[in-house]
């Protein structure tokens, strides 16, 4: 059921003496409406975000399934480039999966990352 409520207006053109006086004041605009939360109308809504929230659960549990079958095969030796090559997630997504399930990276970083890294952070210090 909706329900309307004359002394509310988005554009407030009656003065504080004329909303006091006035049994309604005076406004450019209809009265804005208030909606009852027991309105059948919104059942279809509510009834939509509850299964958006539903999927968005399921979601995060099936990336988090993913996730784990990408750690156990790295574990086992399969390489993360084939795993994107398989997949079709990008070598980023890959690593970030394979660092959130606890696994290191697979090579150290090189001398030339090292020295970049320094240099960087000798930048970073000036």
């Amino acid at each position: 059921m909706i329900t309307v409520d004359h002394m509310r207006c988005a554009k407030k053109t009656a003065s504080a003496v004329q909303q006091l006086v006035a049994a309604k004041p005076t406004c450019e605009y209809e009265p804005m409406a208030h909606s009852d939360p027991d309105d059948p109308r919104l059942r279809p809504v509510t009834a939509a975000a509850a299964s958006v929230k539903r999927a968005e659960q399921a979601l995060k549990a099936r990336r988090d399934t993913l996730a784990e079958a990408v750690a156990e095969a790295i574990r086992a030796g399969v390489r993360p480039s084939a795993i994107v090559k398989k997949t079709g997630y990008s070598a980023e997504s890959i690593r970030q999966m394979a660092r959130a399930q606890g696994i290191d990276p697979l090579k150290p970083p090189t001398v030339t990352s090292i020295a970049r890294l320094r240099e960087l952070q000798g930048n970073d210090e000036s």
